[in-house]
């Protein structure tokens, strides 16, 4: 089941775990070829990445970034995942 949706007057006042999440990462990388990743997180000598697929689609950015950073990872982000991603155990909460 998709996330329930929450009207944008609400999320500026509302604890949300996905924008909070959000706000911890730094915003996209792109090549030269224009593949690109939405969001990407350093710590610990390596980068992961996130790509946000909310209406399906290839993750093209993915294939592109592991081999510029091989030790890193890369997660795409969908609505049946997004709540673990925002680290809300058990779903919407």
């Amino acid at each position: 089941m998709p996330p329930q949706s929450i009207p944008f007057t609400e999320a500026r006042t509302v604890e949300n775990p996905i924008l909070e999440r959000l706000r911890t990462l730094e915003l996209g990388w792109r090549n030269y070829d224009q593949k690109e990743l939405d969001f990407v997180e350093e710590g610990g000598g390596r980068f992961d990445g996130f790509e946000l697929k909310w209406s399906g689609g290839s993750a093209r950015g993915a294939k592109a970034f592991l081999p510029w950073y091989p030790e890193s990872s890369v997660e795409v982000i969908e609505p049946g995942n997004v709540w673990d991603f925002a680290g809300v155990k058990g779903g919407n909460p």
